[in-house]
């Protein structure tokens, strides 16, 4: 039993760091892209800061995604083990 709920925290962070890691990513990769255009086209830091803006909406988004999916599964997961007799 306590290596199920050690594999499980186990589990539950590796998801949470890839979670992390996919914020960072698509904020990271957006404020780049903005970054690039500003040097290639010399309007420093407008499309940096507009790259930065949408990278955070949409980390925001897909995180705020990604939490809800987490907890319709907790549920879930709740409702089967109360229908099984509770365990």
């Amino acid at each position: 039993m306590p290596q199920d709920r050690s594999r499980r925290r186990a589990i539950l962070a590796a998801q949470f760091m890839g979670a992390g890691f996919t914020f960072l990513a698509e904020l990271g990769c957006l404020t780049a892209v903005g970054w690039w255009i500003d040097k290639k086209w010399g309007s420093e830091p407008w499309f940096m800061l507009i790259g930065a803006l949408l990278g955070m909406s949409v980390a925001l988004t897909h995180l705020l995604r990604s939490a809800a999916a987490y907890e319709s599964s907790v549920e879930k997961d709740k409702e089967t083990k109360s229908g099984d007799g509770g365990e």
